[in-house]
C-alpha cells in the first residue's frame, strides 16, 4: 500500500492522503479532519471497495478541489501500482473456489 500526504490549497486544518491499496488493488484518496473520529469529519473517502478506482487522473481530480497536485503524482501513483500489484488469491483457494461454482 502505498499512501501520500498532499499539501492543503488553503490551510483549514484538513489532512489529504491519496494512494494505492494493493488489497483491493485500488487507488483511494481521503480528506480529513485530523481528529478523523468523527464521520462529520470526512469530506471524501473513496477506494473501499476492490477495483472502485483504477484510474491515477481520477482519483488526483477527487482530491483538485483541496489539494495541491505535485507535477510527478500521476506518475508517482501509477509507479506504486506497478510496483506494488494487486494481491491475488492464491492458485489453490482459486480452484476451491471454481470448484464449488461448478456444483
Amino acid at each position: 500500500m502505498s499512501r501520500h500526504r498532499l499539501a492543503l490549497l488553503r490551510p483549514n486544518g484538513i489532512e489529504i492522503w491519496i494512494g494505492w491499496d494493493r488489497p483491493l488493488a485500488t487507488y483511494f484518496a481521503q480528506v480529513l479532519s485530523p481528529d478523523g473520529d468523527d464521520e462529520e469529519a470526512t469530506y471524501l473517502w473513496v477506494g473501499t471497495s476492490r477495483e472502485e478506482i483504477t484510474n491515477a487522473r481520477a482519483v488526483i481530480d477527487m482530491v483538485r478541489p483541496y489539494a495541491e497536485i505535485p507535477d510527478d503524482l500521476y506518475h508517482t501513483l501509477c509507479a506504486d501500482a506497478g510496483h506494488e500489484g494487486e494481491r491475488r488469491p492464491p492458485l489453490t483457494v482459486e480452484r476451491l473456489i471454481t470448484a464449488l461454482l461448478r456444483r
